[in-house]
């Protein structure tokens, strides 16, 4: 019994094969008790009953729906626990548009097929899966006829802070600001709260022994690849330069054969680069896009900041500690 295969090292990001976005979702599912890792989809849920069920005053209809627009989507978690939370909620989904949008070619695939698996995904309205990039949403063929006409924009588990060249955050709150509804649109933006280095206007979490991302070995066998094993070996590397945060560590797909020798087929090297937050620099470009932020939420893994655009009679923010995530809105 062996090992064989590629000795070259693949760069990689964590989200750039098919086999990695098979793996995102088997890592979330098996530590999502650990990292409370469902712990938005509350928060998602409570915004959806208050800005659709009980704050919309304009008519839907399928021409002119309630849109969701979930950034750096993934593999669609977000939408399709929203969809399933809202049905189980008697939520009426049929006026109802949501749209993921991911610059991974694998990781939309993988959304569109975990749609056709999820029955609750039938009940919306419209749900579209676009690749695009979050500095230039508003070229995506897909949000062409949504500029100011999204309700809700999402960009969860902290995915903003892949946001790491200088000019990125600012260029993705002109971005919000162009799509989000006037007056009762809202985007929510996270930061995961080991990535926020000073804080001045939010509460700290109640919780400070949790992360998002905790890299140690863990082996996975495949769902959809028979034979297949995903190995994540421990963090090799953690650095922090300025205000980004790299980290690295190797994951390998590898096939085992019946006689039990193991085939490494894809060898990757996994460079992990993240934007460490300062909280008031990070509201004050979403300002200066035009944009208010006019709730702040912490949870044990995340802070939401709620945006809207802004107005002559902007109101402060206020913070608050999410207890009872699915309370928030209420």
């Amino acid at each position: 019994m062996g090992d064989r295969g590629p000795d070259t090292e693949r760069p990689s990001n964590f989200y750039d094969s098919p086999y990695l976005a098979e793996y995102y979702d088997l890592w979330v599912d098996a530590n999502k008790k650990t990292l409370k890792a469902q712990e938005d989809a509350s928060v998602y849920l409570s915004a959806l009953e208050r800005d659709l069920v009980k704050g919309c005053t304009r008519q839907l209809s399928q021409d002119n729906p309630f849109t969701v627009l979930d950034v750096g989507t993934g593999t669609g978690r977000v939408l399709v626990n929203l969809a399933n939370d809202a049905v189980n909620a008697g939520i009426d989904l049929s006026n109802v548009e949501l749209i993921g949008v991911d610059i991974e070619p694998a990781m939309v695939q993988r959304s569109k097929d975990i749609e056709k698996e999820t029955e609750s995904m039938a009940r919306v309205g419209k749900v579209t899966w676009a690749l695009g990039e979050a500095v230039s949403l508003t070229s995506v063929p897909a949000l062409q006829d949504r500029l100011g006409r999204v309700d809700a924009l999402i960009f969860a588990v902290g995915s903003i802070s892949h946001l790491i060249s200088p000019e990125e955050p600012q260029l993705f709150s002109s971005q919000v600001a162009t799509l989000l509804t006037p007056k009762s649109g809202r985007a929510y933006l996270t930061i995961q709260n080991d990535l926020i280095q000073s804080r001045s206007i939010s509460s700290p979490p109640l919780n400070t022994d949790i992360t998002w991302l905790e890299v140690n070995a863990q082996d996975f066998p495949s769902k959809l690849h028979p034979g297949i094993i995903y190995k994540q070996y421990p963090l090799e590397k953690s650095e922090i330069k300025g205000q980004i945060r790299t980290d690295n560590y190797r994951f390998q797909v590898v096939r085992k054969a019946d006689s039990g020798d193991q085939e490494v087929i894809e060898n990757n090297n996994i460079t992990l680069s993240l934007r460490v937050w300062d909280e008031a620099e990070f509201v004050q470009w979403a300002k200066n896009a035009g944009l208010h932020c006019s709730e702040i939420i912490t949870g044990d893994i995340e802070t939401y900041y709620v945006f809207k655009l802004s107005d002559s009679q902007d109101i402060p923010p206020v913070p608050r500690t999410c207890v009872s995530p699915a309370t928030i809105f209420s």
